[in-house]
């Protein structure tokens, strides 16, 4: 999630929403829906739970509409739990893609990812045909992220023989979680060995990618 400002809340986010928030024994909020009814349709533009409770209580809220609409529209990250509190989860699903991602700055976006401590290094070998800084080989290991940058206009006459080759496509979808390395490998992105592929994957914590925000 982005982290608001109060201005992006109340211009950008709100608008003509209505706003549910469920608190707990203590009136520590837990979660939030910002939710719409309109020609007996309920829209739940964004809903956020912070546990068990809370997306319980929340769906409760939603249910408590039953007279006033006849469906609900709701979007959810691909992997969300509310199939499974169904006792017959026949609900229509739709997966699509909501937004494109890419790395501009590879090695900064390296520098700042939350890679999981393992004991070996795996080196990646970047490639970007549109922002040429990009180009280079970085070593991932327990000291951080050290980059070895392609001086401009030369190229290797050898294929570097350890590490993993991806283009910055790969790599973006790597870091934003949106697959994982192996799943990669297994489609052609990646080219490496298989124990630096199963390295590589071992650094990637798992992660859902999903935004309700607009640029």
């Amino acid at each position: 999630m982005l982290s608001r400002t109060k201005e992006w809340w109340l211009d950008n986010v709100y608008r003509d929403s209505s706003a549910a928030v469920f608190y707990d024994n203590e009136h520590v909020p837990k979660g939030y829906i910002l939710y719409s009814v309109k020609n007996n349709i309920l829209n739940v533009q964004e809903m956020a739970a912070l546990d068990y409770e809370a997306r319980v209580n929340l769906w409760n809220f939603i249910c408590q509409h039953d007279s006033m609409v006849d469906s609900v529209n709701i979007v959810l990250p691909v992997n969300d739990p509310f199939p499974y509190y169904l006792k017959q989860p026949n609900v229509k699903t739709e997966v699509f893609p909501y937004f494109m991602a890419r790395v501009v700055d590879a090695e900064k976006c390296l520098e700042s990812f939350a890679f999981l401590q393992t004991s070996e290094n795996v080196f990646l070998h970047v490639s970007d045909e549109y922002a040429d800084w990009n180009n280079g080989s970085y070593l991932i290991s327990e000291a951080g992220v050290t980059a070895y940058k392609e001086k401009q206009g030369s190229h290797c006459a050898h294929p570097p023989k350890r590490g993993i080759t991806m283009n910055i496509n790969a790599l973006s979808a790597i870091l934003t979680g949106f697959q994982r390395p192996k799943e990669l490998f297994q489609l052609g992105h990646l080219t490496g060995s298989e124990k630096e592929i199963d390295e590589l994957e071992k650094k990637i914590p798992v992660q859902t990618t999903f935004i309700y925000d607009f640029f």
